[in-house]
């Protein structure tokens, strides 16, 4: 969408149906988890991106595309209150609304002051009284299936695009004389799923395969991407016991959708390709439910799945946008790891503009940078 936007003609391939995978399995939270946990380049990166939601949602709804888009905010329940939380707050969260209280008061709560001057949390909820909570009020949640489809359905109307499902890509390269030698894309060679081959010359090709980019990067001396499964459960609960907002404990959260419906997620695990749910981890997953919201009917379970991060090796977290070094042509976003959603319109506008400004080319560190002629 973003190449489009400035005039590029674009061919998108999905070896599966696009949007199937860890895109459409995360939760849809539009904030890093606990964002107080990451470096500076992860706060300033996510605001951008936060920005770039709001373009989006209006872009696309002007082309009468439209999403759930949720302003619930979000409940850390029983945190700690760190130095790195504070500093997190002050620099970040605070300064961007000023027409919030003093940053102890608004973050860091009580249980039995969240109640009383808030009401945003359902009477049957269950925590510890004396513990520190943690309350966001303007971290929202998205239903990424539906803003999924929406782009999709965007780039298949745009008269510059052409969409190919169905159909394995594999990158052709070729020799720049004028550029000692170096490797550069000239075409991609597609297979479709009746095995019919087709050669398509291009001058710029874009990794954007989650866990499975590192397929397409085997020796060219670029940061392994490997997946990590998350499972999920999905209930329907009365009106009237569904909560109002995000509430995250640990490493694990509930999401309130509009109709009805309630998100339980998400495990971590470091099992590789394998993306079939399990007994154990949805036995987890349920009880953390049932802890939380004891009063809670579950037993109208809609769903379970599982999707595949995908997490950089290496990298102290960071995910992998812009160009591969020594291969002109070639360009890579993915690595984001449980922020995909978060991060999705802020990467492709950053990676949109290093095409068109090769000079900057790189995200944020040295070891990304190509080496242009």
């Amino acid at each position: 969408m973003e190449l489009l936007e400035v005039g590029h003609k674009v061919l998108l391939v999905d070896s599966h149906t696009i949007g199937q995978k860890a895109s459409w399995a995360g939760g849809g939270i539009l904030s890093p988890l606990k964002p107080w946990q990451y470096g500076g380049w992860h706060n300033n990166f996510t605001q951008n991106a936060l920005i770039k939601h709001q373009w989006l949602y209006e872009k696309l709804s002007q082309a009468g595309l439209t999403y759930e888009i949720l302003n619930e905010g979000m409940l850390y329940l029983n945190e700690p209150n760190t130095s790195d939380f504070k500093n997190w707050y002050i620099e970040n969260y605070a300064q961007s609304h000023p027409h919030a209280q003093n940053a102890t008061r608004l973050s860091h709560l009580q249980a039995s002051t969240l109640l009383q001057d808030r009401g945003v949390v359902n009477p049957q909820l269950k925590f510890q009284e004396n513990n520190s909570h943690i309350w966001l009020p303007n971290v929202s949640s998205v239903r990424n299936p539906q803003l999924l489809q929406a782009l999709r359905d965007y780039v298949l109307r745009h008269h510059n695009s052409k969409v190919m499902e169905n159909t394995r890509p594999q990158l052709v390269f070729g020799l720049d004389k004028t550029c000692g030698n170096s490797k550069k894309i000239i075409g991609v060679e597609l297979t479709s799923s009746t095995s019919r081959r087709q050669f398509i010359p291009i001058q710029r090709a874009i990794i954007t395969a989650g866990a499975w980019s590192s397929s397409f990067l085997n020796g060219l001396n670029m940061p392994r991407v490997k997946p990590i499964k998350g499972q999920m459960l999905l209930y329907r609960l009365p009106q009237a016991q569904r909560p109002r907002i995000i509430i995250m404990w640990q490493d694990k959260y509930i999401i309130p959708r509009a109709d009805g419906h309630l998100l339980v997620g998400s495990s971590v695990e470091d099992v590789g390709f394998d993306d079939q749910t399990t007994m154990q981890a949805q036995a987890v997953l349920h009880q953390f439910a049932q802890s939380l919201l004891p009063q809670c009917n579950y037993e109208t379970l809609v769903r379970s799945w599982a999707g595949l991060r995908p997490a950089t090796v290496n990298t102290n977290g960071l995910p992998i946008v812009g160009s591969v070094p020594k291969v002109i042509g070639l360009w890579v976003n993915t690595g984001h790891y449980r922020n995909g959603i978060v991060h999705a319109p802020a990467a492709a506008s950053r990676l949109a503009q290093m095409i068109e400004q090769p000079q900057k080319n790189t995200l944020t560190q040295d070891n990304y940078e190509s080496m242009p002629c």
